[in-house]
């Protein structure tokens, strides 16, 4: 084999584990790092005790769409639309199921609307809001004696998304670099 074509060799394998180490760093890092962006963008409302001057979803009842569940604001609640205040662990599914189905025909297995935390005096719901689009929110709440206090609220959109890449790609640039070095280390031991 000439020196040209072993030189193009080598570089080609270079270049190929480059990409391998990158996509692997990459995907192990996006988890991570939306869990991140998830906990510095998220904004806490526990320490207040009145949400009235703020909008967020909750989870109703459409007594007009034979007690389907579905989300609305808090703050615009419909005619026909009865605050979900007591529910059983049982009701979970047939609460996503509706959810789902409020966005999609197609099968699918999103949990829209789980528990957080039940007491005696009160339960801790989180709440997406079902969307066909790229912005959709969360929000966690606290059901108490029939009412509702919002505790935390966190918008998704194109910024969150650029947000939870940065992380990846640079450690994934930084795993290349590393590699690289320790690649030119070897041969340089290896050749002397």
């Amino acid at each position: 084999m000439a020196w040209k074509d072993r030189l193009r060799l080598v570089s080609a394998i270079r270049i190929l584990l480059a990409v391998a180490v990158f996509a692997t760093v990459f995907a192990l890092g996006v988890r991570p790092s939306w869990w991140l962006m998830e906990k510095l963008l998220t904004s806490d409302f526990s320490s207040q005790k009145d949400a009235s001057g703020y909008t967020f979803s909750v989870l109703v009842r459409r007594t007009n769409e034979n007690d389907r569940y579905a989300v609305e604001h808090y703050s615009d609640l419909g005619e026909h639309s009865k605050l979900v205040t007591e529910f059983k662990d049982q009701d979970l599914e047939a609460i996503n199921s509706d959810l789902r189905a409020s966005v999609s025909a197609e099968s699918s297995h999103y949990v829209y609307f789980k528990v957080l935390k039940r007491a005696e005096e009160y339960t801790e719901v989180q709440l997406e809001t079902p969307t066909t689009g790229d912005f959709w929110f969360k929000y966690s709440y606290r059901i108490e004696r029939g009412h509702v206090r919002l505790l935390k609220s966190m918008g998704f959109g194109p910024m969150f998304g650029l947000a939870v890449a940065i992380l990846p790609i640079f450690v994934g640039v930084l795993a290349i670099i590393c590699g690289d070095r320790l690649l030119r280390l070897l041969a340089v031991t290896r050749w002397s």
